[in-house]
């Protein structure tokens, strides 16, 4: 086995790291930070919904991408299978980190779909008014209150206790910190 570039971070490949947490947690920056770290291929929920989003001519206003999403992950094998499916760059026996879980249906289909790769869901707990303070800077009260109420976060609280690896960030501990938690979590 190696290293993440040169750190001392054991590399581990044929696994799939998920992960979940409510709007603002940490989550992307987080898995990207794995991703870019490890040199795992990286896919996102998010990003995936806003491509179908442009490509149907749908803004990109949080209320809109919500609600596409909640039309998506009515299929949750089709949404599972779509978002891998669009992983640039990706082989077979490299590492995956894939962001935005937001629903149980999804973590199960994929468990299923990457099996009998390695699958841990990382579930991503930070205080709400880290959160709050976080989605201030870039969207209205307003907008908050609607995101914080949509369906699409309805579910999230249900991951918890299903995943395997409980980060808790706040602001005061630093993204490698928590990539490196992760990954010795992971061992």
């Amino acid at each position: 086995m190696g290293s993440c570039k040169g750190k001392d971070i054991v590399l581990m490949r044929d696994i799939v790291f998920a992960f979940a947490g409510h709007m603002r947690s940490g989550k992307s920056t987080i898995g990207r930070e794995l991703a870019d770290r490890c040199g795992y291929a990286y896919a996102s929920f998010g990003d995936y919904i806003r491509s179908v989003a442009t490509k149907r001519g749908l803004d990109a206003h949080r209320s809109t991408l919500q609600e596409l999403g909640a039309q998506l992950v009515r299929d949750p094998v089709g949404l599972t299978q779509a978002v891998i499916s669009n992983v640039p760059n990706f082989r077979c026996g490299d590492g995956l980190v894939i962001d935005g879980v937001r629903h149980l249906a999804v973590n199960e289909e994929l468990r299923k779909v990457v099996a009998p790769w390695r699958y841990l869901l990382v579930f991503v707990d930070t205080e709400e008014s880290i959160r709050m303070t976080r989605m201030a800077s870039d969207i209205t009260t307003e907008d908050v209150a609607a995101a914080m109420e949509h369906e699409a976060e309805s579910e999230i609280d249900g991951l918890r206790p299903v995943a395997d690896i409980l980060i808790a960030s706040d602001e005061s501990i630093a993204t490698t910190s928590l990539v490196k938690r992760v990954l010795d979590l992971a061992n």
